[in-house]
């Protein structure tokens, strides 16, 4: 987990920068945050190696494409040979010129994108046994709902587990177990973004649990019935590929949550 404040410490004639990014609002301030930071300064004399760690790209409060430009023009100004660099991101967000961009900068095979597998079954058993719980027990009731693929989600297996060892199953009905998972991964982990969305309605995490699902079920009934692959985010060149969904297609009409109509 990665902390407001930028935390650096001496290995050896090694520095280390963690930034998380979800705490900037504007170009500046995340060059400021990097490059013009004392750690950068103590790096560009050369006397030193940097591991830069930059965590939350999909959370910053700008444009992603911008962050990018600001990140490689400062990293091609620098002493690449010395700098370690590391970047998180959820897999949806991820810009891939990104990478085209950082192979300009290192050699080809240096630079290597990694995506976090799903959880297997032997590690929902371990999960299952940390916590106190029957792991073949808890496999079964699994496989009797076919709920594996919501187990092999971190954030939902720790629901499930909690669920499983207060009640000792789960709800009687496939569709209501589903339901249950879906609103929890629905939910704003992140409590700096919960409040910042009851203060300010227009914030990221103002959408209740409930509204998120139903965003999230009529982008998958679109999807769905439409045959299609993906939602296309770009600009429209006229290129839309034929199996994504474009965003003016998602939007209009009403929907209704369980409290409340939903536009």
């Amino acid at each position: 987990m990665f902390y407001l404040n930028i935390k650096w410490k001496f290995l050896y004639y090694e520095l280390i920068l963690h930034i998380d990014l979800k705490e900037y609002g504007s170009e500046d301030s995340i060059k400021e945050a990097i490059f013009e930071s004392e750690i950068w300064k103590m790096f560009s004399s050369g006397k030193y190696r940097l591991h830069l760690f930059l965590d939350s790209l999909d959370e910053v409060r700008i444009r992603i494409q911008n962050v990018q430009s600001v990140i490689l023009r400062g990293l091609k100004e620098s002493l690449v040979e010395k700098l370690f660099f590391g970047i998180a991101c959820r897999t949806a967000e991820w810009p891939w010129s990104f990478k085209d961009g950082l192979i300009k900068l290192w050699k080809e095979e240096q630079v290597k994108v990694y995506e976090l597998a799903p959880l297997r079954l032997l590690d929902v058993q371990k999960a299952a046994n940390l916590t106190g719980i029957d792991a073949v027990k808890f496999i079964n009731v699994l496989d009797e709902k076919r709920a594996g693929p919501l187990a092999s989600k971190p954030i939902i297996l720790n629901f499930l587990l909690n669920l499983f060892k207060s009640e000792g199953s789960f709800p009687a009905s496939q569709i209501e177990l589903y339901e249950k998972g879906c609103l929890h991964l629905c939910e704003e982990p992140d409590l700096g973004r919960r409040e910042k969305g009851n203060i300010n309605k227009q914030y990221v995490g103002y959408l209740s649990s409930e509204q998120r699902l139903t965003i999230a079920s009529r982008i998958a009934a679109s999807l769905l019935f439409s045959k299609s692959f993906a939602v296309y985010t770009d600009i429209d060149y006229g290129n839309i590929p034929s199996d994504c969904v474009t965003i003016k297609e998602l939007i209009g009409g009403k929907e209704k949550t369980a409290y409340l109509p939903f536009i």
